[in-house]
């Protein structure tokens, strides 16, 4: 018998010497969330794009095994190493010195060396005192601890489970705030994991009202799923039966949306243009809060060819202008904007809904410095009856958890002002003083809207 295990040592040292090079880290990117995910899912690993967030508990990674070259007993051996790729197990065998003392020898070998050698379990022909597995760190234990041992890790079948984005559903709160928190850069990075595990998290779908034509947002009781790059909207419009004004709601492309920022929103101006009137939001059932700030007219006023009689002024968003500011009731006139500045603390998402309930959107900026002139103009020098202090939301806010843009016009904040705002992090929201503070999105602070100097 010692022959044939002097044999085993001599090949597992030597294959084991040759491939004992510094693999590439592969890890979970947590352990503990992928265990609790293989308790809901329990064959995600057979899911190309969430298996790759647990690559080691998925199999994927090359094992960890015991290394060391002499030691009186497997247990006392403490270096671990990574095997250089998938292809090798961890081996112990026993062994004896020069002086023909008994040890240990722990390493990675070859998978074929192992199978070559020592069979599959329970089929061997010969004992020898060497043993192969194929865990992390089994390999501190007597070889015939491990023998019996099995070489191929276990899979679990896949298992069918409802699609998430179709339920627009995180597949677990704890797991998707743990990954964002861990991996800020989740849901643009691994969007297809995104859309399977946390596509709410993700902002990748939400449920928005859903109704053609109704006369009041509160009749609307039927939602529709959006998903991809679409959001919720109202708007009002005609109905195509008899030309009256009724209000439709539902999903549409951002980029579409993108016009209701655009234009004035005014449905019959002076030279008879048809321009959208409404608004868009990406939060579930948001659409209700955005056509509050539309009513429907059961006239609309057209000015007589024969007539010098001045017709009403027409609206923006239904929101009167003033005559001498030509800004929205309430707000005040400045550097080609109107600002309102609210008195109500409220979350981000409600001041957002604040603001474009009264015809704008949360304050952005082009420039630090234009931050700066405004913000000191009406915190120090504005008209004396605003008594402006303390923070205000903007329209900062982080996409997706990724990087930091304007919501009111989807562009990415300059370096000029992300510098104030530190690392980035999933549901931060920037207040604004005199300059941008991160904080959470569900923190109070009042509204700062903003919007355009209409012309006349």
């Amino acid at each position: 018998m010692t022959p044939i295990v002097f044999f085993v040592s001599f090949i597992l040292l030597t294959q084991s010497a040759v491939v004992q090079t510094a693999g590439q880290t592969c890890e979970d990117i947590d352990t503990s969330i992928c265990t609790k995910l293989g308790q809901i899912y329990s064959g995600f690993c057979n899911d190309s794009c969430i298996s790759k967030l647990c690559r080691r508990s998925c199999g994927m990674c090359p094992v960890k095994c015991y290394e060391c070259h002499e030691v009186d007993e497997p247990r006392l051996c403490t270096n671990v190493t990574q095997c250089p790729d998938i292809d090798h197990y961890c081996f112990a065998t026993r062994s004896f010195a020069d002086n023909f003392k008994k040890i240990y020898k722990l390493g990675c070998a070859p998978k074929s060396i192992c199978k070559e050698n020592f069979g599959s379990p329970g089929k061997r022909d010969l004992r020898v005192d060497a043993a192969c597995c194929s865990d992390d760190q089994c390999n501190n234990r007597f070889p015939e601890e491990i023998q019996g041992s099995s070489y191929t890790t276990s899979t679990k079948e896949p298992t069918e489970t409802s699609s998430t984005i179709k339920e627009c559903q995180n597949i677990d709160e704890d797991i998707c705030t743990r990954i964002a928190a861990l991996y800020p850069g989740f849901c643009i990075n691994e969007s297809c994991a995104a859309a399977k595990l946390c596509p709410r998290m993700c902002r990748q779908c939400f449920r928005c009202y859903s109704c053609n034509e109704v006369d009041n947002v509160k009749d609307c009781n039927v939602t529709a799923l959006c998903q991809g790059t679409k959001q919720c909207f109202s708007m009002e419009t005609l109905s195509m039966d008899d030309l009256r004004p009724v209000i439709r709601l539902g999903c549409m492309e951002t980029k579409t949306c993108q016009r209701f920022t655009a234009s004035p929103g005014i449905i019959f101006g002076k030279r008879q243009s048809l321009q959208p009137k409404g608004g868009c939001c990406h939060s579930d059932l948001c659409n209700h809060n955005l056509a509050s700030s539309l009513t429907t007219q059961k006239t609309i006023p057209t000015p007589s060819p024969t007539t010098t009689t001045a017709t009403p002024r027409p609206t923006v968003n239904s929101c009167n202008l003033n005559f001498q500011s030509q800004c929205p009731t309430g707000y005040i006139a400045h550097n080609n904007f109107c600002y309102l500045f609210g008195t109500v603390s409220m979350s981000w998402n409600d001041a957002k809904n604040y603001c474009t309930s009264h015809c704008g959107s949360l304050i952005d900026f082009v420039s630090d410095n234009e931050m700066g002139h405004t913000m000191r103009y009406f915190l120090r020098y504005g008209p004396g009856h605003l008594h402006i202090d303390g923070s205000y939301w903007s329209a900062a806010t982080t996409h997706l958890g990724s990087v930091w843009v304007w919501d009111s016009t989807g562009k990415h904040l300059t370096s000029d002002f992300t510098h104030d705002l530190g690392t980035t992090r999933f549901g931060q929201c920037g207040s604004v003083h005199h300059h941008l503070e991160s904080t959470s999105c569900a923190s109070r602070f009042p509204p700062a809207c903003k919007t355009t100097i209409r012309s006349g």
